[in-house]
């Protein structure tokens, strides 16, 4: 079998391309992005049929493995963005000495042509934690990236006695109103109803791990109803994972909606 493993659809239907670039000019102008328009499974292969899937038979190829185009992505077109990382600190408050070493997560949004934090949120290692360089083994990311999509699950299902699991009983976010949102509050939202969230994607995931603590950085895309409002799109979220009596649990979050 022969497998092109780097292809690019350089052949999107012109619908798709004229709303991209309606798309940025909206947001170049701060107005409400315009909707995607109606391509159906016929457009798009018929853009295929006569260009890649053409050469791939005349070249006597098997498979064809497709990739946007870097180009066309244009990821620094955005006005939100998410930072993470550790830091060794000298820092007194109140007159103590409060040094050490910390993981950190920024949520950040561009605001006047300005680069504004918006959010944070941290925690200190301990000196068990510190002694441990970050963590790329293949087993631990995995468990985080199974933890998120567990997460997703069960607030699609509902199951709130999932959710208790989940969620430490420390859990907050903050809201894009600034009010401190917990752990209470987000069970009795899923319980009552209130909010629903009906089907979610992750797209790409990067995992940090310093021993007990853990810091997940993800993008989703999520049909969601909160209070009968339909407030579904593209999010960013980064949540602070501990493991507390040989569990992970998520203890702060932040988020944003990109779409």
């Amino acid at each position: 079998m022969i497998i092109d493993c780097h292809g690019h659809y350089t052949t999107a239907p012109a619908a798709h391309n004229a709303w991209r670039e309606a798309q940025k000019h909206a947001f170049k102008a701060g107005t409400a992005p315009p909707p995607y328009p109606d391509i159906s499974d016929e457009d798009i292969r018929e853009t295929i049929e006569q260009n890649q899937l053409r050469l791939l038979r005349e070249r006597g190829a098997d498979l064809t493995i497709f990739s946007p185009r870097a180009s066309a992505m244009e990821h620094h077109v955005g006005d939100v963005a998410v930072a993470q990382g550790s830091v060794k600190e000298k820092r007194t408050d109140d007159g103590k000495d409060t040094s050490g070493q910390l993981v950190w997560m920024d949520l950040l949004k561009k605001r006047n042509g300005k680069w504004a934090v918006v959010r944070s949120a941290g925690t200190r290692l301990t000196s068990g934690d510190s002694a441990q360089t970050l963590s790329q083994d293949p087993a631990i990311v995995e468990t985080m990236k199974q933890f998120a999509q567990d997460t997703g699950d069960a607030m699609v299902a509902g199951d709130t006695d999932k959710l208790n699991q989940i969620y430490a009983d420390d859990w907050a976010t903050i809201g894009s109103s600034g009010k401190i949102f917990t752990k209470e509050g987000l069970l009795s939202d899923f319980k009552s109803g209130k909010h629903k969230l009906l089907s979610f994607e992750l797209g790409p995931m990067d995992v940090q791990v310093f021993g007990d603590v853990a810091i997940v950085q993800a993008s989703v895309t999520e049909k969601r109803i909160h209070d009968g409002k339909d407030i579904s799109g593209q999010f960013v979220f980064m949540d602070l994972l501990k493991k507390r009596d040989g569990k992970w649990v998520i203890v702060r979050t932040l988020g944003a909606k990109v779409i």
